[in-house]
């Protein structure tokens, strides 16, 4: 009697051991996946930063130098 309760509770300790390991191990998952999130917000609030205002971020030289048959002053009613 004593033996099979000694086996059954060494059980349920190997069985809640695995438990833990399994929680911790989905907890390194959320977090990881939850890190992967921010960067992807990070990156989509980048991008709309961009497309609203692709000028603001770009050297000014790489576009005013290579324009064809418009003067630098004028870009503005390029545009319309």
């Amino acid at each position: 009697e004593n033996n099979h309760m000694s086996a059954s509770s060494h059980a349920q300790s190997q069985l809640l051991a695995s438990a833990d390991a399994l929680n911790s191990l989905f907890r390194t998952a959320l977090a990881f996946v939850g890190l992967l999130m921010l960067f992807l917000v990070f990156l989509l609030v980048r991008c709309f930063r961009i497309l609203l205002d692709p000028y603001s971020r770009m050297p000014a030289s790489s576009w005013t130098n290579h324009k064809e048959g418009l003067e630098r002053g004028q870009f503005d009613y390029a545009l319309v």
